[in-house]
């Protein structure tokens, strides 16, 4: 079954919902690495719930990490690049 992109929405209008979010106005291309990892963040955080484990911080679910990698990789790649956030194995 081929899926309906029509329904999607595209990693570039999540991370302008984000911004929206944190009140950060600039365009994607003015950004500064430490504005970057906040969206990602927030982002990763909003994807799904947080796992609390027991005296530890939260975590974020293994959904919010893909979905922070994969958003990262499409919108911002030279960020990617640049911390190495790809893995192989």
């Amino acid at each position: 079954m081929t899926p309906n992109l029509v329904e999607w929405t595209s990693s570039e209008i999540i991370v302008e919902m984000a911004k929206c979010d944190l009140g950060i106005s600039k365009p994607n291309e003015e950004l500064i690495d430490a504005e970057i990892r906040v969206i990602m963040h927030h982002i990763g955080v909003c994807a799904t719930a947080l796992y609390c484990i027991e005296g530890y911080d939260s975590r974020i679910s293994l959904f919010g990490v893909e979905a922070m990698l994969s958003i990262c990789l499409l919108t911002f790649p030279h960020y990617y690049e640049k911390y190495q956030l790809s893995q192989y194995n």
